[in-house]
């Protein structure tokens, strides 16, 4: 992976790469972060969504509901009513029609982010067993700091 000089292996490769390692942490940590807040966004708006479906049906339920004293009316209250009534089922339908349209759209958005959540935290995983790796390699271990200076120096 890096050139092997005269002590050990060169400081600049692997200065270089280490770099490269945190940028692409910094990133896939940015990214995660901004999928996380985004996805709690569409949460929201989701839950939203719900609560006006369920506004809705419950108006629905009351608008569907048959007056109890039609009879009792004159012609022309009556059709007044009935035409109300049509305009009620029809802006309802329209608004569940939009309502459920608006859920697909949210729910399909959330999948997505959950995915690409799912694929951040993967390359994050990645990233950092690739800073753990090189971190080790760097690392003198406990034996080569035990040895006196004049072993460590026949070494290389």
């Amino acid at each position: 992976m890096f050139d092997i000089v005269r002590r050990g292996y060169d400081c600049a490769q692997v200065d270089y790469q280490l770099e490269q390692l945190r940028a692409d942490l910094q990133i896939a940590v940015a990214d995660r972060d901004a999928a996380v807040t985004q996805a709690a966004e569409l949460a929201r708006t989701l839950e939203a969504a719900r609560g006006e479906i369920d506004d809705l049906r419950a108006q629905l339920k009351r608008l569907a509901a048959p007056p109890t004293t039609v009879e009792g009316m004159s012609e022309r209250v009556a059709r007044m009513l009935q035409t109300a009534q049509h305009e009620a089922a029809e802006i309802i339908a329209k608004a569940t029609t939009a309502a459920a349209a608006i859920r697909a759209g949210v729910e399909r958005e959330a999948e997505g982010l959950r995915t690409l959540r799912r694929q951040l935290t993967g390359q994050l995983q990645s990233v950092s067993l690739k800073l753990d790796e090189a971190l080790r390699h760097l690392s003198p271990t406990p034996e080569e700091d035990d040895r006196p200076a004049g072993e460590q120096a026949q070494r290389v």
